[in-house]
């Protein structure tokens, strides 16, 4: 059926309105420093970054591991809380659970991911923008990890699409076959200007047959505090419940055979999102910590459920691995969008419901040589299968209480309606070789080989789209991706090395009936990582240091774009950028109970080509959305006794540079800045005896408001209120955490 021109700009901006709104919100608490490659106690920091273990320091990778102990003794339980402590990664998120994730600068928001994620080397989320892969990322309770591990620069050699900037590994705890073990921690916490959060965990390890059969299973519940209120009386609105669980068994079928079975749930509930209305000048609207929303919107509901199997078996000549992954990712969150909608139609209070999800099949196996040779190799093959489901629903909502009256205005129960089932398939080949020419020197090769297509049905329905309409869409792509690594080890514990390596998007169809002229299906982009870099530790291990130089050239960018014809938004090839910059982590023990570190990220990512089309207008030079030129932190950690026990305490104070938001649509618009800002936080724990350890902990401590995004929340004057996401006001919290 033919639609009017105002139900296809509804529909236009229904589509785009969820992209505009999540401009984003970095909410970071304080920067501390990546991990060192090890310490003065000697431990060495073990990586699974080439898909085998490795020391990190024998990686030519810039690779940060992060331990969940690390993270826990903060409560530095979201992706959200920690990207800081890595260079060159930068995490933008509402505060609502839905976000986007770059590292070293490659994004530009509202199309594919750039980053990959997996858990135990089992690829989760979307990979594609029509699954909402680029809006909602998985995150893993840090209770249940081992340690999160940040490859930075492209990874498409061996991980394949949609880690064109980089990837993040979550790597769970392994079962134990030898002995019992368990822990339980209770925490709480306060945040200025809000409310109180609580929390409790706990995990179990069972060895069940003595070196053959071990579950391990652990759980969490939390409630995170809100400090943001609504002008219509409602208090600590961005708060948020969550709760999940993780368990996992391992059996030993023989020596050389082993079999890992584990399942993951995590739920989080948020009521609202962490953001304030200002103006483009940074005035504030209302007060302090508040904004204006709809009641019922600005909530969501994110969950993730993944399941996984791992056989490896030692062949003798070789190692085999086969990987099986299936995933369940949804997100429910609607959205006040009455400064969009009532521009066509005079009502005062509009809301939209945005569903996503994903379900994710993977197989993976693969071949790796035993080591201790001259010639090292790798070789797989990987399969995956996407369903993803994206579901729109805009509504006319009454202004006092946010009740759905669209039947009541229209006499139909939805003003307009997008249902978006798509199917994606990926499969691939890939291999490496790493060959020895000394025992000092090294050159690594790796190339893979993809194969991907994307089906596509729309089905558009309700009274502003004048009936039902309905349209089929594909596409099919390939793209190979290599890396070439030379490393030279100076010493056991000093190494420099190179590395080129590429990395891509797929592409995928467009929907957007009514103009022959759009293209109907947008194709991949490439980025393309020339770097030199060294790690190492010395001076008796006192001394640690991970250091990279980097320049990445991007082309051929997806970007999203409106059709001047229809406005519906779609997305277009067009245009070059780079980024390069200086990424550095130092970690200095003077003493055995003193240590010193910082780390610092310089990133200069930006246009190389102007970009003016109808609906997006970027110059030569521009800077890329959310990348602080300048990050980093220093920190201090002081080992002491007290009260004959075993303490510690540390500081650290970190500074983020201006951050540019998203592109604008037209020449005539200012864009939005986000000044940059520092942050103090602070650290104590205390060993108490028989296993008991109290940590105290505390982050903004000076209570700075900074501005970390911003959007206008009318996305077609873009002017007027803006929504901006804040920095969390200063918490203060303590866990006790007892192991038996």
């Amino acid at each position: 059926m033919k639609l009017n021109k105002n139900a296809i700009s509804l529909m236009a901006l229904a589509m785009s309105c969820t992209a505009a709104m999540t401009s984003g919100v970095a909410s970071a608490q304080d920067v501390a420093p990546t991990a060192a490659p090890a310490n003065n106690s000697g431990i060495e920091v073990v990586v699974t970054a080439r898909k085998r273990s490795e020391r990190l320091l024998d990686v030519p990778v810039p690779v940060t591991s992060i331990t969940s102990s690390n993270l826990l003794k903060n409560d530095d339980v979201k992706l959200s809380e920690i990207y800081t402590k890595i260079p060159g990664l930068s995490v933008v998120t509402v505060g609502n659970g839905r976000g986007t994730v770059a590292i070293r600068g490659i994004t530009t928001a509202g199309s594919n991911p750039t980053v990959g994620f997996t858990v135990d080397d089992v690829p989760i989320g979307s990979s594609t923008g029509a699954g909402i892969g680029s809006d909602i990322f998985p995150e893993i309770n840090p209770s249940d990890l081992k340690a999160i591990e940040v490859l930075r620069g492209p990874q498409g050699a061996l991980y394949g699409a949609s880690s064109m900037g980089g990837l993040i590994k979550y790597v769970t705890l392994s079962p134990n076959t030898h002995s019992y073990s368990s822990d339980i921690a209770i925490s709480g916490s306060t945040v200025a200007h809000g409310g109180q959060g609580y929390g409790i965990r706990g995990g179990a390890n069972f060895p069940l047959v003595e070196d053959k059969l071990a579950l391990r299973v652990s759980g969490f519940m939390r409630t995170d505090p809100g400090f943001i209120d609504d002008i219509d009386g409602r208090k600590d609105t961005n708060s948020a419940d969550s709760h999940g669980m993780h368990a996992a068994l391992v059996w030993n079928i023989t020596p050389d055979i082993n079999y890992t079975l584990s399942g993951t749930y995590d739920r989080t509930r948020y009521d609202g999102t962490s953001d304030m209305d200002i103006l483009i000048d940074h005035s504030i609207v209302y007060g302090k910590y508040e904004h204006s929303r709809l009641i019922g919107t600005g909530t969501s509901d994110k969950q993730i459920q993944l399941y996984t199997g791992v056989l490896n078996a030692d062949l003798h000549w070789a190692n085999l691995a086969v990987i099986t992954g299936y995933s369940d990712t949804s997100f429910d969150g609607p959205q006040d969008v009455s400064k969009v909608f009532s521009h066509y139609i005079p009502l005062p209070s509009w809301g939209i419901d945005n569903y996503g999800q994903t379900k994710k099949f993977t197989q993976e196996v693969r071949l790796t040589s035993p080591g201790g040779t001259k010639l090292d190799w790798l070789i797989g093959a990987y399969y995956g299968l996407e369903n993803n489901l994206n579901k729109q629903n805009v509504y006319v909502a009454d202004t006092a209480t946010g009740a759905d009256i669209t039947n009541d205005i229209f006499g139909e129960p939805s003003a307009y309606n997008i249902y978006l089932p798509t199917r994606y398939i990926e499969t691939a080949v890939f291999g490496g070789l790493t060959y020895h020419f000394t025992e000092e020197f090294d050159v690594q090769v790796g190339a893979r080989y993809a194969q991907s297509s994307q089906n596509i049905y729309e089905l558009d329905s309700g009274v502003l789209n004048g009936g039902v309409s309905d349209s089929t869409m594909s596409s099919h792509d390939q793209a190979t991706t290599f890396s070439v690594t030379p490393s030279y080890h100076i010493s056991k514990n000093l190494m420099v090395y190179a590395r080129v390596a590429s990395g891509y998007r797929p592409g995928g169809p467009n929907s957007v009936p009514g103009n022959p002229l759009i293209p109907k299906a947008y194709a991949p982009d490439y980025t393309l990582n020339s770097e030199i870099g060294f790690k190492g530790m010395m001076f008796d291990h006192k001394l640690s240091v991970d250091a990279s130089l980097f320049n990445i050239a991007w082309q051929d960018i997806q970007l999203e774009q409106l059709d001047p014809v229809t406005a519906f938004s779609y997305t277009g090839n067009g245009g070059k950028a780079h980024s390069r910059g200086l990424e550095l982590a130092v970690a200095y023990s003077p003493l055995p109970d003193l240590t010193v570190s910082g780390n610092y990220a310089y990133t200069d990512a930006a246009l190389d080509e102007d970009v003016i089309v109808s609906s997006l207008y970027g110059l030569k030079g521009d800077q890329l959305p959310f990348v602080a030129k300048n990050a980093g932190s220093i920190s201090a950690d002081k080992g002491f006794t007290l009260f004959d026990k075993p303490a510690h305490l540390s500081a650290t104070i970190a500074y983020i540079d201006t951050r540019q938001s998203l592109f604008v649509r037209k020449s005539t618009t200012e864009r939005y800045e986000m000044p940059s800002y520092a942050t103090l936080g602070m650290n104590f724990d205390i060993d108490l005896g028989k296993g008991l350890t109290l940590n105290i902990y505390g982050k903004n401590l000076t209570d700075k408001l900074a501005y970390l995004s911003g959007s206008p929340r009318d996305t077609v004057t873009r002017s007027g209120v803006y929504s901006a996401g804040v920095l969390t006001p200063r918490t203060i919290g303590l866990s006790l955490e007892k192991k038996f």
